[in-house]
């Protein structure tokens, strides 16, 4: 992986400054994949698409926040930047929400976009999985941690019901996520049967086929495919 400089961007709705790295070149070396899609590449690091203000707290598309300027990466020389901006260098990095932060987030400015609406709830979602990642693979049969709910509950349930709803069930492509979406709910009867309906893909359909074996075992929590 090698860094590229660090792009200074201003928060689209109250102008502060914030930062975040680029690339010049990468690798997918040691990438993980979730159950939930969520796909990590240690070597292809990429700033959150979605981000919450330092100043202002409200969140943004990172795409629609206008940039400021460039300053030295990692491997820049700062000699080679004389003029950076005392100010850019303070600006904090970019950061995702928090779980919460995401839900009032729908709750007061859901888009419009039905597309939005819908990368935004997956976002929520891959955010409360966060805190149950670890080690264990779809072919560990561990039950889920008696600590935290590993069933979807209040504002997290809403979410992933509400993103259920905008997906068309007739969708071959989505057996998949709707399938692991109905057992992060804790509904493992349907997640097993939409599991074992999945077929789109080779890969797809052995993950799938291990899933449904969780789901008979009701467990709940995200898994790593990869």
């Amino acid at each position: 992986m090698t860094p590229g400089p660090d792009q200074v961007i201003a928060c689209p709705n109250c102008g502060a400054l914030e930062q975040h790295g680029t690339l010049v070149a990468g690798n997918t070396g040691r990438r993980v994949s979730w159950s939930d899609l969520k796909v990590v590449s240690p070597f292809l690091r990429q700033p959150p698409k979605f981000v919450i203000c330092h100043a202002c707290h409200s969140c943004y598309w990172l795409a629609d926040a206008p940039g400021v300027g460039l300053m030295p990466g990692p491997f820049n020389d700062p000699a080679d930047w004389p003029r950076v901006n005392p100010a850019w260098r303070m600006a904090p990095v970019v950061a995702e929400p928090e779980e919460a932060q995401y839900y009032a987030f729908l709750s007061a400015d859901l888009p419009d976009d039905r597309d939005q609406q819908f990368h935004l709830r997956m976002l929520a979602f891959q955010r409360r999985n966060d805190s149950f990642r670890s080690d264990l693979t779809i072919d560990d049969p561990k039950p889920d941690p008696v600590t935290g709910e590993a069933i979807l509950s209040g504002d997290a349930h809403a979410n992933v019901s509400s993103l259920l709803g905008l997906m068309d069930p007739n969708d071959s492509q989505l057996l998949f996520l709707s399938a692991e979406l109905h057992r992060a709910l804790g509904e493992f009867d349907i997640a097993r049967d939409l599991f074992q309906r999945t077929t789109a893909l080779p890969d797809l359909k052995v993950w799938a086929s291990k899933l449904a074996t969780l789901s008979e075992k009701q467990i709940a929590t995200v898994r790593k495919l990869t």
